[in-house]
């Protein structure tokens, strides 16, 4: 944003400059309405005319203009350009006396709806070059037009005229260039927000851009004798969507403040008055649209500033920065358009229309750039906070979800072993036991004791028993299978499931747990070598319907029956 604002002051300051003051060689101005547009030039040539100074206001309506221009001849060649602004005129007559032609008049025609090819001089200005007699020459121009303008007509020699030429070019390069920077902006902005307003700010400046454009006649060369009014229509219609791409823009700025619902429906009213205008534009209706276009864009600017200071809610930006562009752009569009039709002589800034076109509808964007960057910035914000909340909520319930299962974990394992405590482990053999019988699997179930355990806790103490009952399941657990189900489910009590096991491997996987165990040794705290070993009842289901309680006490009994045969054995239940 600071870059805009730095573009903004240079192009300010090249807008303000005071344009070079050409030597004008025209004598005297003199007007006449032709309202019925019947008038011929004999008419106009014995007709009273009124006096202007450099500048005649052209009003929608006043279909035709005569203007006699009193043109002093220069110093050098005769050569003279009427320089003719503005350049979207529909149509400009020169009648030049010539005693040779067959009514003593030659005639010469321009304007924007001329082929640009058919142009005395190829420049984007209308114009024409003529030769003054010594001393002085009277010509007379018939002008046409259907939109309001400030008639500016001089006489330059023609490097004046091209000196106006490139001065004109300049300023529409720093237009251009400027409106473009910002439309640009304006559509990576939107990439990056997907804010609606900054789409709705692109329009604006496309729209814009593109009037500037027609208005001062860089349209003028794909006019074409086929198509005449082509460029003149489209210059119409870009000058009716700036009321319509302001509206939208606006609208969519003040939605978060809470206007009050009447203001949205006055707003409503006006797009449907330049809805009216579009119509009465593709109608030929041209000069009543754009009169009614006139006045319903002043009169919206004007209902936005009033709507600013009913807004019910504070946002960002600020209501009162709000307040404050919307009454600057109003006051802006007053300063500048009003004086050019109340005092058209009275050139105080010397501002051609080409700088207060540009000026206004630079300020008027850079006001909304700035805006929506101070909306985009705060909804950043905002976003940014919100994910931040949202990360502190997920990270939450994540510290939530870890307790949770910590505490599910723990209340299915057991806090020495790690091993499925007595409670789970019951559950997952009593589900396994009911598959097994359910699709008549094989179902396998030992029971496992370490052998002399109150001795060896009474004998070096409890911490040494939990060290031994460690080592006896990690031993157990290493042996046994991924699939098959091991827990703890008493003080040096052990049980397993052995699933879909064949009896004789069953029976060789409890021998290879005896043996590893008997094959570990565990050194007491004095370091002595603490031999330990385990008893083993097995039982299987053998195709049986029956419970688990049933079950783990045959397991029991079998590994109570290898205690009593001498321990460090394992026992299978008949």
């Amino acid at each position: 944003m600071k870059h805009l604002l730095a573009i903004a002051v240079l192009i300010f300051g090249c807008l303000s400059a005071i344009p070079a003051i050409a030597g004008d060689l025209i004598v005297s101005r003199m007007a006449v309405k032709d309202l019925t547009g019947t008038l011929t030039i004999d008419d106009i040539t014995k007709s009273e005319a009124t006096a202007f100074k450099s500048a005649l206001i052209i009003h929608i309506g006043e279909s035709v203009h005569w203007v006699r221009l009193r043109v002093r001849a220069p110093d050098e060649n005769g050569k003279v350009v009427l320089f003719i602004r503005p350049t979207y005129i529909n149509n400009i007559t020169l009648y030049q006396a010539d005693p040779t032609a067959p009514n003593g008049w030659k005639t010469r025609t321009t304007g924007n709806i001329h082929p640009f090819s058919e142009r005395d001089r190829p420049k984007i200005s209308l114009g024409f070059l003529i030769d003054v007699a010594s001393p002085e020459e009277t010509v007379y121009l018939r002008i046409e037009g259907e939109r309001h303008a400030v008639l500016n007509v001089e006489a330059l020699t023609p490097a004046e005229a091209d000196q106006k030429d490139y001065d004109r070019d300049l300023l529409i390069v720093f237009f251009v260039t400027s409106m473009a920077t910002l439309f640009l902006w304006s559509i990576h902005a939107y990439i990056l927000d997907r804010q609606k307003v900054f789409a709705l700010f692109a329009f604006h400046q496309l729209v814009y851009t593109l009037f500037g454009i027609a208005t001062v006649g860089y349209l003028a060369p794909f006019n074409s004798a086929e198509h005449p009014w082509l460029v003149d229509f489209i210059t119409g219609v870009m000058y009716l969507s700036i009321g319509p791409t302001v509206l939208f823009f606006c609208h969519e700025l003040i939605k978060p403040y809470d206007p009050p619902r009447y203001i949205i429906w006055g707003l409503r009213a006006i797009l449907s008055i330049f809805a009216l205008d579009y119509v009465l534009l593709a109608t030929e209706y041209h000069p009543i649209a754009y009169s009614i276009n006139s006045i319903n864009l002043k009169f919206l600017l004007l209902y936005l500033v009033v709507t600013s200071f009913l807004l019910r809610k504070e946002h960002s930006p600020r209501r009162s920065t709000i307040q404050f562009m919307l009454l600057f752009i109003f006051i802006n569009n007053t300063a500048f358009w009003i004086p050019a039709y109340l005092f058209p002589n009275n050139q105080i800034l010397k501002w051609s229309s080409i700088q207060v076109l540009f000026v206004d509808g630079f300020l008027i964007a850079l006001l909304f750039a700035v805006v929506s960057f101070v909306r985009a910035r705060e909804v950043r914000r905002e976003a940014h906070e919100a994910t931040q909340a949202v990360m502190a909520i997920n990270r939450t319930l994540l510290e939530e979800k870890e307790l949770k299962n910590q505490a599910e974990t723990a209340a299915r394992t057991d806090y020495l072993t790690g091993l499925f405590n007595r409670r789970h482990f019951f559950e997952l053999a009593q589900r396994e036991l009911d598959r097994s019988i359910r699709y008549q699997r094989l179902f396998t179930l030992l029971m496992i004791d370490i052998d002399h355990f109150k001795s060896i806790n009474d004998t070096w103490g409890h911490a040494f028993g939990d060290t031994v009952l460690r080592t006896v399941a990690n031993i157990i657990n290493d042996t046994l299978r991924n699939v098959d189900l091991f827990g703890r489910t008493g003080g040096e009590e052990f049980a397993a499931v052995i699933v879909e096991t064949e009896e004789s491997e069953s029976i060789d996987i409890a021998q290879r747990l005896r043996e590893g165990v008997e094959m570990c040794s565990a050194f007491a705290p004095d370091g002595t070598e603490v031999r330990v070993t385990i008893s083993i009842g097995i039982t299987h289901l053998r195709g049986r319907e029956i419970e688990f309680d049933l079950v783990m006490d045959e397991a029991d009994q079998a590994m109570y029956s290898a205690k009593k045969t001498g321990r460090n054995r394992i026992m299978v239940n008949a």
